[in-house]
């Protein structure tokens, strides 16, 4: 979008009869080209445990959902929703084989920890399967290259609800994380989420078509 058009757009709520109401125009339209190369990136997430409410609820989550500390073998898909159960997906390299471990929470972990914040026992449903070298290290080598490709947010975009993704790996024997937040839906960010999402829906029957279709759609962002 031109400014020209994001003007014409402005209008429709505001003339711009004024040189203030044009400044205004001005900057918003900054942020939002800030805010549409934002979505184009996850964003790394830097994690300080200093016993806050935040830390002790993230390493309380962590320990729930049975992940204590990933491996240089290991990559890992953490959701987090403002109301819905949180979950996570281990992808765990097997040189022969990646085997996968996903856990969803009985309940959302945040309202029982608001309430109580030494609750760390969480009723939850954990699955695992299995999925070849190929498709196994296409999925990896995708977290590998996002998690490389983050990029700090600069638009200072605020998002209330919704939900928050994170992956991460190891790299160089630290882990590295990225996260996004309720990310746009035609962005690579939404791409990615979306085929681990495919996964984890399938996790109890990952069967050859939809292999085919998580191919697919890593091919598609790769062009």
């Amino acid at each position: 979008m031109t400014f020209d058009d994001y003007k014409k757009h402005f209008e429709v709520f505001s003339k711009i009869d004024t040189a203030e109401k044009l400044a205004i125009c001005e900057r918003q339209y900054k942020q939002h080209l800030l805010a549409l190369e934002d979505e184009k990136h996850f964003e790394p997430v830097v994690e300080i445990s200093n016993g806050d409410t935040i830390s002790l609820y993230n390493d309380n989550l962590r320990l729930t959902l049975g992940l204590a500390q990933l491996t240089e073998t290991q990559v890992s898909f953490l959701t987090i929703p403002s109301f819905e159960p949180e979950s996570l997906l281990i992808i765990d390299d097997c040189q022969d084989k990646f085997v996968l471990r996903h856990t969803v929470l009985a309940s959302n972990y945040w309202q029982a920890f608001c309430a109580d914040n030494r609750i760390t026992a969480v009723d939850k449903i954990t699955s695992t399967t299995e999925l070849n070298q190929e498709i196994g290290s296409k999925i990896c080598n995708l977290f590998y290259r996002v998690i490389s490709d983050a990029s700090p947010a600069k638009s200072g975009r605020f998002v209330l609800d919704g939900v928050r993704y994170f992956l991460s790996c190891v790299t160089d024997g630290k882990v590295m994380t990225v996260s996004k937040h309720s990310p746009n839906e035609t962005s690579k960010p939404a791409k990615v989420i979306e085929i681990l999402e495919l996964l984890t829906d399938n996790i109890k029957s990952v069967d050859d078509n939809t292999l085919k279709e998580i191919k697919t759609k890593i091919d598609d962002i790769d062009k």
